[in-house]
């Protein structure tokens, strides 16, 4: 994502305290010797008493502001920028810069070079612009920008909004409600806790909501999304994707074009695979699981819909059985068609009690083909009340396997 597009995203496109701007005085060492300046009152139209307004030199410079609103500029060498009080606007230039914003709601420019950004209190505008740079929004509600190079990004606590840009980026949104987008390359962003939006872009990112009701776009490229605890809305995006949604909370699911890995939680959750050879697990809750467009291996428990979608898909149902074990609901298939699709109905007992019966009961009335475990219906199979049933066990098209 462009940085102007960032910042009209967040709404901080038009920055109030620009850098460099008014009439500063010359340093009073411009030889490129570091320097250490002891600032005094600016003479800028925009400003006022108690407000400065300095630039560095070529040097290794340290420039520290007052009480008021200040504008730090390090120009070339490796700097030390402090604002303390005040709405402060500090630029490191060239070099690898160290600038900290203060009290006040600050903005804060890396420049070129491997810079460390820290915000201070305050909702602070962080870009660290070309270089590896390490940013920390730190208290606040507060915007970081990494730009060019392979940034690292903390938001801190407040509801931060960070942007990664080119790179491979790291991205920590900290507490909060947060915003993240990893940009072009491979990044890893972590939303931490509250109600999280992260957005990985291109390339092979890895993407972790941590707990709250987050939402979770992988984009481009083969990602891999971890949900915490939490009603979360996960979108793989095209490319092979690897969710594990394995928490608590109802997910929505959906893996996009490409082969994906999915795996559900412990509620009732909703998963389509979308285009390609999926895989779908899912063993907890009442869950609406499709397979999409492929040939899909679809794997849930005896409360589940499954859907198969186009292709030859194989449907694992594995329900425990046995006494003491109550089941909330009866599974159905919806849309098998045999001679291309399968199914594999897995029943665990308990050790040391008698294995389950199973039995099948096609319906004439609705042509569907009902699964009695024990005699209790488990599963409904739509439209297949034409298979050939050997005994208790399906020929063509079921297998039925007793796990003690």
């Amino acid at each position: 994502m462009p940085l102007a597009e960032f910042l009209l995203t967040v709404g901080l496109l038009a920055v109030s305290q620009g850098f460099g701007t008014g009439e500063a005085e010359p340093a009073a060492d411009d030889s490129g010797e570091d320097d250490t300046q002891n600032l005094e009152w600016g003479h800028n139209s925009d400003f006022g008493p108690g407000d400065l307004l300095r630039d560095g030199t070529d040097g290794d410079d340290t420039l520290t502001g007052g009480r008021g609103d200040d504008a730090l500029n390090g120009l070339g060498g490796n700097d030390l920028l402090q604002g303390h009080g005040g709405r402060d606007a500090l630029d490191g230039g060239d070099g690898a810069d160290t600038l900290w914003g203060g009290l006040r709601s600050d903005t804060l420019l890396g420049g070129n070079g491997w810079d460390q950004l820290h915000g201070g209190r305050g909702n602070d505008l962080l870009m660290g612009d070309q270089g590896n740079d390490r940013l920390w929004g730190d208290e606040g509600n507060d915007s970081l920008w990494g730009g060019t190079g392979n940034d690292s990004l903390w938001g801190g606590d407040g509801d931060d909004s960070l942007g990664g840009g080119m790179g491979r980026d790291l991205v920590d949104g900290g507490s909060g409600n947060d915003t993240l987008w990893g940009g072009e390359w491979d990044d890893t962003l972590l939303g931490g806790d509250g109600d999280d939006v992260l957005l990985g872009g291109a390339g092979m990112d890895s993407l972790d909501g941590g707990d709250g009701n987050d939402w979770l776009s992988g984009g481009d490229g083969d990602d891999t999304i971890v949900s915490g605890d939490g009603e979360d809305t996960i979108l793989a995006g095209d490319g092979s994707d690897m969710v594990n949604a394995v928490a608590h909370g109802s997910k929505v699911i959906d893996g996009g074009d490409g082969n994906d890995q999915l795996e559900g939680g412990f509620d009732d959750d909703t998963i389509t695979g979308g285009a390609g050879n999926d895989l779908i697990i899912d063993l907890g809750g009442r869950d609406l699981l499709d397979g999409g467009d492929g040939n899909d291996i679809i794997h849930g428990d005896g409360n589940d819909t499954y859907v198969g979608g186009e292709g030859e898909d194989a449907f694992v149902v594995e329900q425990k059985v046995g006494e003491g074990i109550e089941r909330d609901g009866v599974g159905e298939i919806s849309d098998f068609e045999p001679g291309v699709d399968y199914i594999s109905i897995a029943l665990p007992y308990l050790e040391g009690t008698e294995p389950p019966v199973v039995t099948f009961e096609p319906d004439p009335e609705t042509g569907n083909l009902n699964v009695m475990v024990d005699g209790e219906l488990m599963l409904v199979v739509t439209g297949a009340a034409g298979i050939e049933i050997d005994g208790n066990i399906g020929v063509d098209a079921f297998e039925v396997v007793t796990l003690e």
